[in-house]
């Protein structure tokens, strides 16, 4: 790994220009991937366009996310990062904030992401008036040895809600006081989450208009392993929950940074545990 900091010179970074991208949403996308896997491959296109899909290694929960609009005609490169490396670096180069408040608020800065294919390196810098340049630059992996995206499951899910990120952690912090799988139950108007063992119960019951279930009540049951730190992750997000009898579920949002930018679709879909006495 390179660190560079350069005044008053031209960067010595080497390589394709990628894409350009702020660096609260690259650190976005590297957080949100960090919940399932160390490592992953992200596709960048040149109009900034960016996807990535990811599965665990227990093959349980798998992620998808689309930064942008996709375009056929637009060149594409994958490059895969160490997701704590690099979040470190960026930290350590006070990368990832916002500035300004209200209707001023945007990004703090613009990330050039850069392959230099002769020697295998990606490099993420930055240039600050003109005068100063800073960054990194890692050696890729070997492509043999990255896992291959995940193919997603195309599934017709009859019931849904829409809930706050706040309420949904809320929820999967209550029950995991009371065990390690998480109840979602869904009928017309009506919410309801709980977790019990032997001895006790930890629930919640809403109504809710948004949700709905044409077929009376749907009920699944969820690891909070998974849930937990999903949760997490999107609890400043307006989010769907989307599933049916004990079919897995999909939790999506389209992420708001708190200023106008492109969109971006997060998808989390986990497995049930599908159990014949509950």
């Amino acid at each position: 790994m390179v660190m560079s900091k350069e005044k008053k010179r031209k960067s010595k970074e080497t390589g394709e220009l990628v894409t350009i991208i702020p660096g609260i949403e690259f650190m976005t996308v590297l957080d949100l991937l960090n919940v399932l896997v160390a490592d992953a491959t992200i596709t960048f296109s040149s109009n900034q366009y960016m996807e990535s899909k990811v599965v665990d290694s227990s093959h349980v929960c798998m992620l998808k996310i689309e930064h942008g609009i996709h375009d056929d005609k637009a060149a594409n490169k994958k490059l895969c990062f160490d997701l704590a490396l690099a979040k470190k670096y960026m930290k350590k180069a006070k990368w990832g904030k916002t500035t300004g408040r209200g209707n001023q608020k945007t990004y703090a800065e613009q990330l050039n992401v850069i392959h230099d294919e002769n020697r295998n390196y990606v490099g993420v810098n930055t240039t600050v008036d003109g005068m100063e340049t800073v960054g990194f630059e890692v050696k890729l992996p070997d492509p043999a040895t990255m896992a291959t995206p995940p193919r997603l499951p195309k599934l017709d899910l009859p019931a849904q809600v829409k809930i706050s990120g706040q309420e949904f952690l809320k929820r999967v912090e209550m029950c995991r006081e009371a065990g390690d799988l998480m109840f979602v139950e869904i009928e017309d108007e009506q919410l309801v989450t709980y977790t019990k063992n032997s001895n006790s119960k930890t629930f919640m019951e809403t109504k809710n208009a948004t949700a709905k279930y044409e077929g009376g009540k749907s009920r699944a049951q969820y690891s909070l392993t998974y849930l937990h730190p999903i949760a997490k992750a999107l609890k400043n997000q307006e989010i769907t929950i989307k599933t049916g009898d004990n079919y897995p579920v999909l939790i999506e949002c389209d992420w708001d940074f708190g200023y106008e930018t492109s969109t971006m679709k997060v998808q989390y879909f986990l497995a049930p545990r599908v159990e014949s006495d509950y």
